[in-house]
């Protein structure tokens, strides 16, 4: 039996829903779809393990559902009031809605919605980073917003101005960013500040864009031989 944090629902097979349930395919979550058409849930019906064409709004259909053993409830349609309602209706509490603008926003957290995401406004930030920060744009893949001008991303150790030393000794701190996780040779690490780096080392940070971004340029220089 799967464990219940194993087990999001999505309500909304559109272009955004599917972005969501394909990604979180990708994650090996067990995904419950409901959607008014039976157009939108063809093209995931993969990624899914059921899907349902209802109104999510109705609260006979999300009881049927088991909507209460379900972790997380993710709202991927901008018309969602009486969704949302009739989630909060059944006690559910833990909620990811969209929403289409600051005011929508606002009443979402109103009427009790914990998390609420603002997929146009977040494009529209990335395309900016992308037009001003050439860093930002070489890097992009590499690099996911956290919200608040935050990122985590990843970049191979190559400069060897940090080849065997310890992070203590290499301060990123003193750049405002963080090494959360370095993976070597397959194997993931937690590392403390003892810990040594080694050529081509997967390293990740956390920190505002400017900073990662630099200290991605930093270890991923190759220094020039003199001639």
């Amino acid at each position: 039996m799967a464990r219940k944090n194993d087990r999001i629902c999505v309500i909304g097979a559109g272009r955004f829903g599917h972005a969501i349930i394909a990604q979180l395919h990708k994650l090996n979550k067990q995904v419950i779809v409901i959607d008014k058409e039976e157009k939108n849930l063809l093209p995931i019906k993969d990624y899914a393990i059921s899907t349902y064409i209802a109104d999510a709004a109705d609260l006979k259909t999300l009881e049927a559902i088991g909507i209460d053993d379900i972790d997380t409830v993710i709202v991927a349609l901008t018309e969602n009031i009486e969704i949302i309602a009739a989630l909060l209706e059944l006690k559910i509490t833990n909620i990811i809605a969209r929403a289409n603008n600051h005011r929508h926003a606002r009443v979402l957290k109103q009427i009790g919605v914990p998390i609420i995401v603002r997929p146009e406004e977040e494009a529209g930030i990335r395309t900016a980073l992308l037009a001003t920060n050439k860093s930002f744009m070489k890097y992009t893949n590499d690099l996911q917003e956290l919200g608040g001008g935050y990122v985590v991303g990843s970049t191979e150790l190559i400069s060897s101005k940090y080849f065997d030393i310890t992070l203590k000794k290499a301060n990123f701190t003193s750049n405002n960013v963080i090494v959360v996780m370095v993976k070597r040779n397959g194997n993931h690490y937690l590392p403390d500040g003892n810990f040594k780096l080694q050529k081509e080392d997967l390293i990740t940070f956390i920190g505002k864009i400017d900073d990662v971004t630099k200290v991605f340029e930093l270890i991923g220089k190759v220094e020039q031989k003199n001639k």
